[in-house]
């Protein structure tokens, strides 16, 4: 066999494993997020035998939201394919505001809200986020539980998150580069999420106390401005009345 040959044969197998080996993971993925969606009554859609999947619908009390998402590199020449999951809260802050981590961080800012709060648990990461447009009402919000529960989040391995109250919608949402093609590891994320998402419901009584802590003057605060990657979708969440293909 002359090198020329073997060139061409190392070269054709590594171009049928690059090619192949994204397929493959795509196949497990669908395989593994329509099983995954059956075993909990969730809707499942992939538009195409190329497109990736999605789920939808309510899991052990809150309405979620799986799909990819696109994260642009700070260069804006690369971007980078993201599953994304979603929760929808039932309580909603009175005045807007959010924390963020990651990819994350320059969408929270770019929502403009008036300030930015340090949250007082050592463990902060001042390459972490909080704003809002009345920065007592987050602060009295994010009590030691609820930053630990965000922060437990924040810390998975290459993950960006964000929990955002704005108009009459709250979501929490946890954006990693795990296709989740595993049975177990979507089992594990999914419940990881709604156990924050429990943490950071409201207490009996809590609204009313933080409406009445809203009328009060904010305190101005400095906006300190965080660099990082961008995401390319917006946050989103599927209607409840969409049909599974």
């Amino acid at each position: 066999m002359s090198v020329w040959v073997l060139i061409w044969l190392c070269l054709s197998g590594a171009l049928l494993y690059f090619m192949g080996w994204p397929l493959f993971i795509l196949y497990r993925q669908k395989k593994v997020w329509k099983a995954f969606a059956n075993r909990h009554a969730l809707r499942y859609k992939a538009a195409t035998m190329t497109a990736p999947p999605e789920i939808s619908g309510v899991f052990d009390g809150y309405t979620i939201s799986l799909f990819t998402g696109e994260h642009i590199a700070p260069d804006i020449r690369k971007t980078r394919k993201m599953i994304a999951m979603e929760i929808k809260l039932p309580d909603v802050l009175p005045a807007g505001g959010g924390v963020a981590s990651g990819d994350m961080v320059p969408f929270l800012q770019q929502m403009n809200f008036k300030a930015e709060c340090r949250p007082g648990h050592p463990d902060w990461d001042k390459g972490w986020i909080a704003m809002s447009d009345h920065t007592g009402v987050l602060q009295d919000y994010l009590s030691v539980p609820r930053l630990e529960a965000l922060m437990g989040l924040m810390r998975l391995k290459g993950a960006s998150a964000i929990l955002v109250f704005r108009g009459d919608v709250a979501l929490l949402r946890l954006d990693r580069p795990d296709p989740l093609d595993k049975l177990p590891k979507i089992e594990a994320l999914v419940r990881k999420m709604t156990a924050a998402a429990r943490v950071l419901d409201f207490h009996p009584g809590e609204s009313a106390s933080l409406k009445a802590l809203a009328l009060k003057n904010p305190p101005k605060e400095i906006v300190v401005p965080v660099s990082a990657g961008k995401v390319k979708t917006d946050l989103r969440l599927e209607e409840e009345g969409e049909d599974s293909p």
